[in-house]
């Protein structure tokens, strides 16, 4: 044990002390005054430091385990690298304190004060925050699975590529906040506040965001499949490319809504609000609109193959070269009051008809739509690969671990990278052989199969990837559980 200095031991006051690298593990240091002091690489494990003053500390790679901090202050002091697994930090002031790459997992921040703290690449795994103020603050990579941000304050803050799976953020406040290409996949988001939050790109598969409010907030190619948005205000919010497959949108509000290119393959939209919402190129093969208000809605372009549009209301509603409708459903729409026009005239190109000119800006809107859904679709086994290659390799760094047999699924992932190319190539050069008079036959009957067959193979992907991403959290959990020493890594 490391002799403390006299003022230290009569006084508990030691500002600005030299105590780096000091073996101080469990003692009672209570309401001490180390403020500036340098406690760099010391152990203070098992400690009790509450209501200590540690502000402005430099308290790198410091192992402060099990410690009790609560109500210390923290504000502006050096953590990173620092061990705080299990640590109590309940009301704990960190101001500006930097914790990059610190480990707090399992560790109790209620109500602890984190504004503008820095938590880049930080490990909170099943730390409890409820009720933290964390506004402004930076986590940007950081390991957030099944950690509890119920109530917390997050407004602006920075959670780029942050994995928050199955994390629960219950009426949480993440105004502003940015969350682009953030793991959200199982996340609880019902009654968040959400407003002008970024969250392209960000993956949120099975996520819960009922009643949450999402107005003006940029999910451009967000994936929502099988998520439940039942309920939550997505006014003047951003989704263009965004999957939606499977979700449920029941009594959503998405007025004046971007959602240019949406995939809504299978989604509940009933009694949902979308006046003056920008639906165009819209897939919305099987979806159930049954009730919906689309008053002034855009539909043009949209692929509307078999969906439920059962009492919609289509006041103004446009649905300019949209397909999937058939005379009767053309003829139900207008008595609605809905605009089923055809593609304008051009006089300057008389030889086509005008017949020939709505196939082919129907063919050439398909073409291009096919494009981009096989972008997705390699996007999707990009990160399915991502995932395999991660588990594998974490599982051979690991001898208790160890696969009998090495993983043949690069192969398999070439070939089916292949499959991918040939089968588009394959459908232009079909495109190409057809007859003008049977391209509208193959837009109004093969392309929503092609489209159907892309959209369920991505949507198988997204679901493997995230079964093998719950397999590998349940790993995690079975190590915790038997306490095994090994450092096993998380995606």
């Amino acid at each position: 044990m490391t002799h403390l200095p006299a003022n230290l031991q009569a006084y508990g006051n030691c500002p600005s002390t030299n105590l780096q690298g000091a073996n101080l593990q469990g003692l009672d240091l209570q309401g001490c005054n180390l403020r500036g002091a340098n406690l760099s690489g010391a152990n203070l494990s098992g400690a009790n430091l509450s209501g200590a003053d540690l502000s402005g500390a430099d308290l790198r790679r410091i192992n402060l385990n099990h410690a009790n901090l609560s109500h210390a202050n923290l504000s502006n002091t050096d953590l990173t690298g620092a061990d705080l697994i299990n640590a109590n930090l309940s009301k704990a002031n960190l101001y500006r304190s930097d914790l990059q790459r610190a480990n707090l997992e399992r560790a109790d921040l209620n109500h602890a004060f984190l504004i503008e703290a820095q938590l880049l690449g930080t490990r909170l795994r099943r730390a409890n925050l409820n009720n933290a103020q964390l506004s402004r603050a930076r986590l940007d990579g950081a390991r957030l699975r099944g950690t509890d941000l119920s109530h917390a304050d997050l407004q602006e803050v920075s959670l780029n590529r942050a994995n928050l799976t199955f994390a629960k953020l219950h009426k949480a406040n993440l105004q502003g906040a940015r969350l682009i290409g953030a793991d959200m996949r199982g996340i609880n988001l019902s009654l968040a506040q959400l407003i002008d939050a970024d969250l392209s790109g960000a993956l949120l598969v099975a996520a819960n965001l009922q009643g949450a409010n999402l107005q003006n907030a940029k999910l451009f190619r967000a994936n929502l499949s099988d998520a439940i948005l039942e309920g939550c205000n997505l006014d003047d919010a951003k989704l263009s490319r965004a999957y939606l497959s499977g979700a449920n949108l029941k009594n959503t509000t998405l007025n004046r809504a971007e959602m240019t290119e949406v995939i809504l393959l299978r989604a509940c939209v009933q009694e949902a609000e979308l006046c003056h919402a920008l639906l165009n190129r819209a897939y919305l093969n099987e979806a159930d609109l049954s009730g919906a208000i689309l008053n002034d809605a855009n539909l043009s372009s949209a692929n509307l193959t078999r969906v439920n549009l059962q009492g919609a209301q289509v006041i103004a509603t446009r649905f300019e070269g949209s397909l999937g409708i058939d005379e009767t459903l053309r003829d139900d729409l207008s008595q609605r009051g809905a605009l089923v026009m055809l593609l304008p005239r051009y006089p300057d190109l008389p030889m086509l008809g005008q017949t020939g000119l709505e196939t082919l800006c129907q063919i050439n809107e398909a073409k291009d739509n096919i494009v981009r859904r096989y972008d997705d679709l390699n996007e999707a086994l990009q990160a399915f690969r991502r995932i395999i290659e991660f588990v594998k390799g974490a599982v051979q760094d690991h001898p208790r671990l160890a696969l009998p047999e090495p993983c043949q699924f690069d192969q398999e992932h070439e070939c089916f990278r292949t499959l991918i190319r040939v089968e588009q190539e394959n459908i232009f050069a079909h495109l190409e052989t057809v007859y003008n008079g049977e391209l509208q036959q193959w837009l109004i009957e093969q392309y929503p199969q092609e489209l159907d067959a892309v959209h369920d193979n991505i949507q198988q992907l997204s679901w493997l990837t995230y079964v093998f991403h719950e397999l590998w959290t349940s790993l995690l959990d079975w190590i915790d559980s038997e306490g095994y020493d090994c450092d096993l890594p998380e995606d």
